[in-house]
């Protein structure tokens, strides 16, 4: 059973995302988002699940157009049905505890088909099949608050046809007869005889628990019995000697453990399914709780337009705006790779709960920026909006801007200043020069680069003819180049 809310069609990006993942998350402040995204409001513990699912989404660009689009809706989905989003998380999130410590209890008790596992088993398929059960209601009650052709709906419903309630009251029946391995109840099979006269091909035809008159007839007998057999029934005749006792027992064990091997591997798929579903509801938790954030501190944010152009997506055909989704282009062919107005960065807003001064960036051909200025006049600031904007846009979720445009990289690479500590190898410079070896072999066209006060740890001279030559060659190459500097010999 598939979930298919981030992806629509496979459930997770399985690729190692952005190759400089350490430098990206301290560069840019995640940590600081992803604080706001993995606590709720009222709560002072954060969500390690949450927090865990949001950072790998993050860091894992996405490859087109049409997988952001697909993303950004299921997002506005939930943004717009944020609490039916965060108790169907809550329920999966038991869900996969609960199932977790049965799986955990069957595994541990030996051998699947030994006498010990079967309780341990039977007591797992139970569990799941009540969380089933419970999910299948749930996502029925709330399916009509989500608008139809979106990637939840398509979820739900999908759920609803492999999941029926046909389907369900079928595996409860089951799951209820099992009882008779517990109560001494009826079965009916049919087998052959192999070598030894053995049973082979065992079959089960038929199940029952003990009615309770059955089961209080039963308490009525004795234990010890003064004849081999005894008639209850015309068609009925009870074992009494010992030993054969303890074949009829091996054989009810051998049903048993034929019923439960039947429902194995479904159980270890819907297993898959609950912890599928769990992950993809934790990210989508952490954009609830992260907007919640944003509109409590009134600060203003936006689905950003997704420009189909090079340096990936060659589809430059328009696609329809919509309340929810992405907006359509809006630069009349042009190869513009980024355009933004009211951009600002999340971290400080979010921190000092107020909209900080926003900058805007016009629609442009250009590839390489330079930015400089006093210093605290905001460069460093100006950069990580744009980084954190980028980032927040190639994973399919809101930005911290009034309008925002940009077309996707596969990779983006920073190279933030860094004060000189312990940690460090070796001196400022060497550290740097060692960072920035690192993006020359590992960048392509389908990368950003955002560089802050690189260089500034030499002299202005030095500094200026290293970022020169390194800058010339970014850019005959076409490289996507972001830089902030106080090397004003250089700029």
């Amino acid at each position: 059973m598939h979930v298919y809310l981030l992806f629509k069609d496979r459930e997770k990006d399985d690729s190692k995302g952005y190759l400089s993942q350490e430098d990206v998350i301290n560069d840019l402040n995640i940590e600081v988002i992803l604080g706001f995204a993995d606590t709720r409001a009222g709560q002072t513990e954060p969500d390690p699940i949450i927090k865990e699912q949001f950072k790998n989404v993050l860091v894992r660009p996405l490859k087109t157009r049409a997988e952001v689009l697909y993303r950004q809706g299921v997002v506005a989905q939930a943004l717009d049905c944020k609490n039916e989003v965060l108790s169907l998380y809550d329920m999966t999130r038991g869900a996969c505890e609960s199932l977790d410590r049965f799986s955990e209890a069957a595994k541990n008790a030996g051998d699947p088909s030994s006498k010990g596992a079967i309780l341990p088993r039977m007591q797992y398929l139970k569990e799941m099949t009540n969380r089933l059960s419970t999910l299948r209601m749930s996502l029925s009650d709330i399916r009509s608050r989500f608008a139809a052709g979106n990637g939840f709906t398509d979820f739900i419903d999908r759920f609803s046809n492999e999941y029926s309630e046909v389907y369900d009251s079928g595996l409860n029946y089951a799951v209820q007869n099992l009882e008779f391995y517990n109560t001494n109840g009826s079965y009916t099979i049919s087998s052959g005889l192999g070598p030894g006269c053995k049973l082979s091909d065992l079959k089960v035809e038929a199940f029952s628990p003990l009615s309770q008159e059955e089961a209080k007839e039963r308490q009525k007998e004795s234990k010890w019995y003064s004849s081999f057999f005894s008639k209850t029934s015309a068609d009925t005749t009870k074992m009494r000697d010992d030993v054969v006792l303890d074949e009829v027992d091996k054989l009810k064990d051998s049903v048993a453990v034929a019923i439960l091997d039947h429902y194995s591997d479904f159980v270890e798929e819907q297993l898959t399914f609950f912890h599928n579903l769990r992950d993809q509801l934790a990210f989508l938790a952490g954009c609830c709780i992260l907007g919640a954030n944003f509109d409590s501190s009134s600060l203003i944010t936006c689905m950003p337009h997704i420009v189909s152009v090079d340096p990936i997506d060659k589809d430059t055909a328009p696609v329809e705006g919509s309340s929810y989704g992405g907006a359509p282009d809006r630069i009349d062919g042009l190869p513009t790779k980024i355009e933004a107005i009211g951009l600002y960065d999340p971290t400080l807003a979010l921190r000092t709960k107020k909209m900080p001064v926003s900058n805007d960036i016009p629609a442009t051909p250009n590839s390489m920026f330079i930015v400089t200025g006093a210093n605290q006049g905001g460069k460093s600031t100006f950069l990580r909006s744009l980084g954190l904007a980028h980032l927040m846009a190639d994973c399919g979720i809101f930005v911290a801007a009034t309008d925002f445009s940009c077309c996707l990289y596969e990779q983006m690479f920073t190279h933030f200043a860094r004060r000189e500590d312990a940690a460090m190898n070796s001196g400022r410079l060497e550290d740097e020069l060692k960072r920035m070896s690192f993006i020359i072999d590992n960048i392509t066209r389908k990368s950003i680069v955002l560089l802050n006060e690189s260089f500034a740890t030499t002299t202005e001279k030095e500094g200026s003819a290293i970022a020169r030559d390194l800058t010339g060659a970014l850019y005959a190459n076409g490289m996507t180049v972001f830089m902030v500097t106080h090397l004003l010999q250089f700029a």
